[in-house]
Order: C-alpha cells, then structure tokens, then sequence
C-alpha cells in the first residue's frame, strides 16, 4: 500500500524538529485541502503534534509573525499584554521566481546599507519568497516607546521605506536581464500596467512587498511546511545563494533541514533601518498637513469591536449558512467603521476559522482583492430581504432606530466618547494631528 506523500514527508524526524524549533511561542494553524484553517489558537510543543495534526488532514503550516508569552491565551482584548515581541516578514509576491530573486537581492542590499547582515530568506513554495528579520535583532525601544506595542504600525513603516529605498536598484536589476515587454509577458500582464505616466517603469508590478503579511495575528507558511499546490517545501537557504536558487531544492525527497530560519541577529542591529523609516513616515505626514489634506475629526482611527452592534457579533462568532452575504456584510461595515484593509482581511481569515465549514482561503484572498478596487459602501440596511434575518444574525435593540449596523455604531461611538461633532476642516497647522506612533 503507497504511504501518503504529505505523511511520508512530515514523518520525517528532523522536519518536524526543525519545524518545532520555528514554531516556538508562535500561534500554529494547519490548513487543510480547499484552504481551510484549523481552529484557533493553537501551538504546536511537540514533533509529535506535526503529525497528529497531518492525521487529521493537514497539508501547510502556518505560524505567527507575532511572538506571545502563551499563544493559546490569544484573545481579542489582550493582543498588547500578551506579545512579546514581532518579527519583520518581506513577502516577495511574484508570478516569476527569476523576478523574486532579482528583488531579494535588491533587499539584500538596501538592508547591508543599513547595517543589517543577519537576513533569513526561504522560498514559499510557490514562485515568491520570504525574507526574515528577526526580533532579536530589533532595540527594544525607540523614541522613548517599547518596540513591541509599536505592531503593526513600525513595520508597515519599515516595508514602506525599503520599498521606496530599493525602488532604483531593483528597476536595474530587472533592466540588466529583461526588456519591459518579457517582464510584463512573463508578470501575466500588460505593458501598459507597468509604464507609470511619466514613463518610467513601476517594478511593484513585476514583483512587489506583500503589505498582508503586517497584520495582527496573520500568518505565514513556516519554513519546512509543504505548499498544496504545487507540493513543494517552504525551505530556507542562505541568501548568498540566491542566484543558484532552483526548485529542485524544494523537493521534498531533496530538502535539507540544515539551514535555520530568523536565528541568525546581532543586537540592535535594525536600529538604524527602524530610525530612517520613522523620519520618512514623519516627513510624509508634514508633507500631507502642508498641502491641506482634510482630516475628519470625529473619527479617529478604527472602531474596536466592543462598540459593534449585536448583529455584528453574531457573524463574527462563525457560520454554517450564508458565509459569502456575512463575508460581504463584513466588509463593507468594517470599512465602514475605519478599519484597514489588510486587518480586515486578517479578521475574516479569523472569522473563517469558526466558521461550519470554513470557506476555502482563496475565497477571502479574492474577495478583499475585488472589493479593493471598488468604492466603500455601507452594508445593507436593517430589515432587508436576504441578509441579516436570513443569515440568523439580527438581535434587534436600540439600534432599530438607525436602519444600519454602521450608521449605528459611527452615532453610538460619537456620543459614548462625549466629543464635539465638528465639521471637516483643512488643516493649517503643520503640527502633525495624525500620529500613528
């Protein structure tokens, strides 16, 4: 009888022990065939819970960008008290492996240039890579504020910064080996989608870093796990071999465990990164208050989830009917309510989880990609046919009077934090009133 190949590879002793030693004090899910997620949270102590969760269909592993002191403690209301600290993960999101690797050794160079020498990079089993900064090599303060509390707001700053820090050099490195037609025939897209207006190129077209993976409570495919699509092991390597990088090493008949993943720093070694970001996210801000951009000031920032109304609660605690109308009333009230995009998409992979059955991974990926390009919109109104009393969530109270779970929570949360409603005015200070640090 022909043992599973999924089996056969993670009842390998040293894959599972190099996967326990990455897995250490990070949240661990396992991802099932059609995309869905084990429940959460969860941690993986042992080699021999890899294998219990393969038992039970696991293909991918997945793990935390985010260190806790107790991954299983996780809750909504505690992220802060319990995070130890945070690492930086560099998705490299390319349809061509050749254009990944032009761009990690642009990265490579912009992080020497800062005196980052420590780099882990491991391919993701797919056609991109990820490149790693480990916590360890980050100061434990900056500004006079914990590093720590300062997720996912720093890191974003830091991936902002790179890009544009490493935007000229990987524009020659894609320069020196293709024309714009094999870059874009090769990207799966246009010629005219790369070609910004004044004629230069746009290389985050070609090959870009994935802003997704800076998120609370996202996760990654950790090194060793396999990718379901194509079969292939998440394997680290050294970064000085990028140019020698072929997907034969990802075979899992020819993967080596040798090579660690982000256990490789020097103290305070991104220092220097980390203070050169936070001047360009200052100067931007000045630059935005100078040039007399509205800021509405009766809303600051995103509404948490205590002030949610109770219809919202009840989708957020999982569905068996009418998944894709929730996922849709989702979205559009979390925009509705300020919240970001790419912690949307992390609440609905959450959501997703407890959800009877989940719907496959891909189904969510896609739905944030198209609603991206559309406009924001409230959810439906309260009462209407075919969502919330179809889909067993409308617990109607006080909000009745508002007809719609956004308009209810944007007036409730006005009134309960007692603030003048003030109309939208530009700015003529050039003190920053945005501070997201």
């Amino acid at each position: 009888m022909a043992i599973n190949p999924v089996f056969r590879y993670y009842y390998r002793d040293d894959v599972r022990e190099a996967m326990v030693k990455a897995a250490r004090k990070r949240e661990i899910a396992g991802v099932f065939d059609g995309g869905g997620f084990s429940s959460r949270p969860d941690m993986v102590k042992n080699p021999s819970d890899i294998l219990e969760m393969v038992k039970k269909g696991a293909i991918e592993f997945h793990c935390s960008i985010e260190r806790w002191t107790n991954p299983m403690s996780i809750r909504q209301d505690n992220y802060d008290d319990i995070r130890e600290g945070w690492d930086i993960i560099l998705d490299l999101d390319c349809k061509d492996t050749e254009h990944g690797k032009e761009a990690a050794k642009a990265l490579k160079w912009a992080l020497n240039e800062h005196d980052i020498e420590n780099i882990s990079i491991k391919f993701t089993g797919g056609t991109g890579f990820h490149m790693g900064i480990p916590w360890e090599s980050f100061p434990k303060e900056i500004n006079f504020e914990p590093v720590k509390s300062r997720f996912p707001q720093l890191p974003r700053a830091v991936a902002d910064y790179l890009r544009e820090f490493t935007r000229e050099r990987l524009i020659s490195n894609l320069e020196k080996r293709w024309s714009w037609e094999e870059m874009a025939k090769t990207a799966g897209i246009k010629i005219e989608d790369i070609k910004n207006k004044d004629g230069t190129i746009n290389p985050w077209k070609i090959v870009d870093i994935d802003p997704i993976l800076i998120s609370p409570r996202h996760l990654f495919r950790m090194p060793y796990s396999l990718n379901m699509k194509s079969m292939l092991v998440s394997v680290p390597f050294c970064i000085d071999d990028i140019d020698k990088f072929d997907k034969e090493w990802a075979k899992p008949e020819n993967v080596r465990t040798d090579m660690g993943f982000m256990d490789r720093h020097r103290k305070n070694e991104a220092e220097s990164l980390f203070s050169r970001a936070l001047e360009l996210k200052e100067k931007r801000k000045d630059e935005e208050i100078r040039s007399g951009n509205v800021i509405d000031y009766e809303i600051e920032g995103a509404i948490q989830e205590d002030y949610f109304p109770a219809c919202i609660h009840n989708i957020l605690k999982g569905m068996s009917d009418g998944r894709k109308r929730a996922m849709f009333i989702l979205t559009s009230f979390l925009r509705s309510v300020k919240w970001d995009w790419d912690v949307i998409e992390n609440r609905l992979h959450l959501w997703n989880s407890m959800n009877t059955p989940p719907l496959p991974r891909n189904t969510i990926v896609m739905h944030i990609r198209n609603h991206r390009r559309k406009p924001d919109v409230l959810p439906p109104n309260c009462g209407k046919d075919g969502w919330y009393m179809d889909v067993g969530a409308c617990e109607p109270d006080e909000c009745e009077k508002y007809r719609n779970p956004a308009t209810y929570v944007l007036k409730t949360f006005i009134e309960k934090q007692k603030k003048p409603k003030k109309r939208k005015r530009k700015i003529k200070s050039s003190y920053p009133t945005d501070m997201d640090f």
